[in-house]
Parts: C-alpha cells; sequence; structure tokens
C-alpha cells in the first residue's frame, strides 16, 4: 500500500494520479499507524514515513526516485536529501515500520522492493565546497 488505509480509494486513483504531487498524508494519517496495524493488518508507505516529519510536519527528507536500466536491468533508483545523517535514519526506521508487526507485504511498499546495495554520500555546505559561489549564495 502506497499512501494509508485511510485514503479514499476514489480520491486517489486507480494509480494515485488523483493525488498530484502530495500525497495526502496528514498527521492525523500518521498518528494512526499503529493503530492501523494492530487493527487493519495493513500500514501505508507514506504513512509510514510521515512519522519522520519534523515538529512543523513538514518532511525532513527531499526524496526523488527515477527509472533506470543503468545495471542492464529494469531497477529504480532512489535519491534523497537531508541535512543530517540522523534525518536519514530517522527516516529508514520509519521506513521500515519494524515496531508495526505486519507483514512484509502489508507494510507500505516494503514487500515489493529490494534494496540489493546502498550508497551514502556526504554533500557538505555550499559554502564549504570548492566551487565558485552561485549569485544566489554571494
Amino acid at each position: 500500500m502506497m499512501y494509508s488505509p485511510r485514503h479514499d480509494k476514489e480520491k486517489v486513483g486507480e494509480t494515485g494520479q488523483s493525488l498530484a504531487a502530495s500525497s495526502r498524508v496528514n498527521e492525523e494519517m500518521a498518528d494512526a499507524a499503529d493503530e492501523d496495524a494492530r487493527d487493519r493488518g495493513v500500514v501505508g508507505h507514506a504513512q509510514k514515513l510521515a512519522a519522520a516529519r519534523d515538529d512543523d510536519f513538514q518532511a525532513t527528507v527531499l526524496r526523488r526516485d527515477f527509472n533506470s536500466t543503468s545495471a542492464g536491468d529494469a531497477h529504480m533508483e532512489f535519491v534523497g536529501f537531508m541535512k543530517s545523517i540522523d534525518d536519514f535514519v530517522e527516516m529508514q526506521e520509519a521506513m521500515r515500520g519494524e515496531h508495526l508487526n505486519v507483514e512484509p507485504e502489508r507494510n507500505g511498499i516494503l514487500g515489493f522492493f529490494e534494496a540489493p546495495n546502498r550508497a551514502t554520500y556526504v554533500v557538505p555546505p555550499r559554502k564549504l565546497r570548492a566551487l565558485p559561489p552561485s549569485p544566489s549564495t554571494t
């Protein structure tokens, strides 16, 4: 399940197209992950990730995905930018949802993806990079 069991299927659309650029997961849905796992036996991917948002319910990670055939096989690659490794760890823990005690195929999209490898790169703040400053930073 990509979003949450509390999403109205009519408002999501067949493939999520009706949501446009937002998952429309709200604080109530995020807070209900434990209850949904216990009572419904299922939780949504976006619902779990919302637990890693900040106190103002803003995402702490900018994540994007794209399709690729770089290794000769069709696969999806995810790129995420965050301010600290702590944000990464919190996002990973929320995404795994191990504390929710649901089967992998009912735990967001966990049962549908494999991560054969991971890489973590640290990008220094712009002011510490060895590049000329951009007009927006001077």
